[in-house]
């Protein structure tokens, strides 16, 4: 088992009272599986990422990665787990404008040990596994949205993440080009054997996913 999460609440204090965001989800997910998190906006599921990935501390439960709880590492050991363990894929990209795209893969490995030579073979390389071989040099800005997300998905495997979490990753996508991320993710999750766990409200990633879990109003729905 990689990660295990256990009755996971979490409650936000409000001008208006608290608010239960998520309510006493339990979820498994098993090395090598390709999880999404399915629901409507509001539904709870960013947060119960949030709280997977370790950002988020819950109100009440447990996550486990490989056994360790998450809620009892100090704040800096947590840190330092996020940047070495799990990778994050986001709706906005993230890229940093000023760095080409191997500059923006290679990042992530300045904490690492190796040479700026190493770092760099290493981002050419999953830019390569990506299919942007022939971009490495180039801006953000020269390059399509789906050029950029894959950018961002070659980052998240730059340190060999356990798990990479996704959240709405193909929201400013279009459906073509959300089709040709999703088979990356496919592909990668097949042919490496990596992790995925995918927060969406889009229902092409159905069509991809090893489990399909559904949430509404903060909770998993029943298969």
């Amino acid at each position: 088992m990689l990660l295990e999460a256990d009755d996971l609440t979490k409650i936000y204090v409000t001008g208006y009272g608290p608010v239960e965001a998520v309510r006493g989800v339990t979820l498994r997910v098993n090395a090598g599986e390709f999880v999404v998190l399915a629901g409507p906006s509001g539904c709870g599921k960013t947060t119960l990422l949030g709280m997977l990935g370790g950002f988020e501390t819950p109100s009440g439960g447990t996550v486990r990665l490989q056994g360790q709880e998450l809620n009892q590492i100090p704040p800096h050991e947590l840190v330092r787990l996020r940047r070495t363990h799990l990778g994050f894929i986001f709706q906005g990209f993230h890229l940093l404008q000023n760095l080409t795209a191997a500059e923006n893969v290679a990042l992530p490995l300045a904490m690492r040990p190796g040479t700026p030579a190493q770092r760099e073979a290493r981002a050419h390389e999953l830019l390569e596994l990506v299919g942007l071989g022939g971009r490495t040099r180039h801006f953000p800005y020269q390059m399509s949205g789906g050029e950029q997300q894959r950018v961002a998905i070659a980052r998240a495997l730059a340190n060999g993440p356990k798990v990479v979490f996704g959240d709405e990753p193909t929201a400013n996508l279009d459906e073509d080009t959300t089709r040709a991320v999703l088979d990356l993710f496919a592909r990668l999750n097949r042919e490496l054997g990596q992790t995925f766990v995918v927060a969406t409200h889009d229902p092409l990633f159905a069509d991809y996913a090893g489990r399909y879990v559904r949430m509404r109003d903060g909770r998993l729905l029943a298969p």
